[in-house]
């Protein structure tokens, strides 16, 4: 009793809602107000849906109608979508409410075409098509053939029928389950859903020999979900698709998900509403399928074909179609299938399912590859070419030894005899004071300050030699370049002792001008040395193309000047010309 008042209390509150919006729409019309549009109007459709807004069916074939549309035509569609509910509420009172609304509507903005979406909708217009659109084109969808049949459609309504291949879906069944013994029927309640299981019976008859059949037809929701808990796990269920149950309550979507979960035994069924929410699946079409090819039809009608030379009532060929979730979970195989199923809901991998990413991954991975291994490579070649630099620096500079030390020895070759008579001269004074110091020795009576400054002598002179000695051996060694501190006065001495003979034997005068007090510089002694000794040739040398008859004067001054106070030391070479 209690659910009775709620219906009657629910139906109440819907009558009032239609009421009150036809009240609004015929005030509407009475003001004498309308639309105003651009120069070009748009296209309008008008979307009847018998069913609610929320079932995941009629929401996919309204957009595939959008997207088809919207591919095969530039035009501008306004398109309606209007919900009947006609499942909640029935009856000749509420249809009377629809009808006065909807001619309000029409009224208000006529429609291009009328596309009705679903057996309620259909039903709907086929029993008020008079009332409502007399002039404006209907199409239609999503609706099995003998329900239209029964409505009595005219010939000039043109639309897309349910592909519902019960022997198809039971063939599937058989592929998964060749050793099925029972085969299970679930039916709604016989005054809503009774022309639909009449033909369900009328397309298994020739397979209902071979399984014990069981019929659901009817039953309390309740009472369907438990009697599924208890079927065996190699039954094979079909399920019609159920509006109402024993209860007379309307069913939507959720019953697919709920009987699946409550069964032991796989689910199939014709209906593309249930797939997904639970079932293996079946043969069967598809909504996004219907949406397109109604879509095609209402544009044909649009762009002005007449509809009654358009099929009246178009199938779309059944597919076998699962779920692959499903099929894990009873744990069939695809192997079983038969071929040409399409298998959906598949769990990707994380390789399929981040296929775009990983791919990005690898590109920019090896990317970095190749500019590390570039990088590398320019390294290496960089270092092969600062080996190959360092390593001709270093010939370069061996050679440039070797040549420096070729030039000493050659200058030191050119000046051999001098430097002899150089070596010759404190050795002769060493023995000539030895034997000097030999005879004073011999007398009986010595003279000590005689021999000491004989010795004195000798000790000089050994120092003499072994000066001249050093500065051969540094200058004929070969050494790398080592920089010191030098005193520039000695190291001048040192070398106009080298050349000490040679300037003598050629008459050259050499005048130094030394500073006392010069501060120590730092270089290389021997290079310092071998570029005083190139520059004294050099002078020494320059006479030689004159003319016989003159000589040259040479004069080498070395000063030590201040500049800012700054003690600095420069070489100075002078010649003059004088005649013999």
């Amino acid at each position: 009793m209690g659910n009775f008042f709620t219906k009657l209390r629910r139906r109440h509150i819907y009558r009032a809602a239609v009421a009150f919006a036809v009240a609004v729409w015929l005030l509407h019309l009475a003001s004498g107000v309308s639309p105003v549009f651009a120069a070009e109007s748009p296209r309008r459709v008008f979307l009847l849906q018998g069913q609610s807004s929320a079932e995941a069916a009629i929401q996919g074939t309204a957009e595939a109608f959008r997207q088809r549309l919207k591919r095969r035509s530039s035009a501008d569609f306004e398109i309606d979508n209007n919900f009947l509910h006609l499942g909640r509420f029935q009856g000749a009172e509420n249809e009377n409410l629809l009808v006065q609304l909807l001619r309000a509507k029409f009224a208000k903005a006529k429609p291009d075409v009328i596309v009705s979406i679903g057996p309620e909708a259909v039903d709907f217009m086929g029993r008020h098509r008079d009332e409502l659109a007399l002039g404006i084109p209907v199409v239609y969808c999503c609706t099995p053939a003998l329900t239209k049949d029964a409505a009595g459609i005219r010939p000039d309504i043109p639309g897309i029928v349910n592909s519902s291949d019960w022997a198809g879906t039971l063939t599937l069944a058989q592929r998964l389950q060749p050793n099925a013994k029972t085969l299970v029927v679930i039916e709604g309640a016989p005054g809503i859903d009774g022309r639909r299981d009449e033909e369900v019976f009328k397309a298994l008859q020739p397979f209902l020999q071979k399984y014990e059949v069981k019929r659901l037809t009817g039953l309390p929701y309740n009472e369907l979900v438990k009697q599924l808990s208890l079927l065996p796990r190699d039954s094979i269920v079909l399920l019609s698709r159920i509006f109402g149950d024993g209860d007379r309550r309307a069913r939507g979507l959720e019953v697919g998900e709920d009987l699946s979960n409550a069964s032991n035994a796989p689910i199939y069924s014709v209906s593309a509403t249930y797939f997904g929410s639970g079932i293996i699946g079946g043969s069967m079409d598809s909504f996004a399928g219907q949406g397109a090819a109604v879509a095609d039809l209402a544009l044909d009608v649009i762009l002005g074909r007449d509809p009654s030379t358009l099929q009246h009532q178009a199938a779309l060929p059944a597919q076998y179609r699962v779920d692959a979730r499903q099929l894990e979970r009873f744990g069939f195989t695809d192997a079983s299938l038969p071929p040409g199923t399409s298998v959906e809901f598949r769990q990707l991998t994380l390789w399929e399912q981040y296929l775009d990413t990983i791919i990005l991954v690898l590109l920019v991975f090896a990317t970095l590859l190749g500019i590390i291994a570039l990088l590398l490579f320019e390294i290496r070649k960089r270092r092969k070419a600062e080996e190959a630099r360092r390593v001709a620096e270093e010939e370069a500079d061996l050679k440039r030894r070797e040549l420096t030390h070729a030039m000493r020895v050659a200058a030191l070759g050119e000046l051999s005899g001098g430097i002899a008579h150089e070596l010759c001269q404190p050795l002769a004074s060493i023995l000539a004071n030895a034997q000097a110091a030999q005879a004073l020795l011999a007398r009986t009576n010595h003279d000590k300050e005689a021999i000491t400054e004989i010795l004195e002598d000798i000790v000089k002179e050994d120092r003499r030699a072994g000066e001249i000695i050093f500065h051969l051996r540094r200058l004929l060694r070969k050494e790398e370049r080592q920089t010191a501190l030098l005193n520039l006065n000695d190291l001048i001495t040192a070398t106009l002792g080298l050349l000490h003979f040679e300037l003598m034997n050629r008459k050259i005068r050499v005048e130094t001008h030394l500073e006392i007090d010069l501060p120590p510089i730092s270089g290389d002694a021997v290079q310092l040395q071998q570029a005083l000794l190139n520059l004294l040739m050099n002078a020494m040398e320059a006479p030689l193309g004159a003319h016989a008859q003159y000589r040259h004067a040479i004069d080498a001054e070395w000063e030590c000047r201040g500049v800012d106070n700054r003690p600095w030391a420069r070489y100075v070479t002078r010649s003059a010309q004088t005649g013999f």
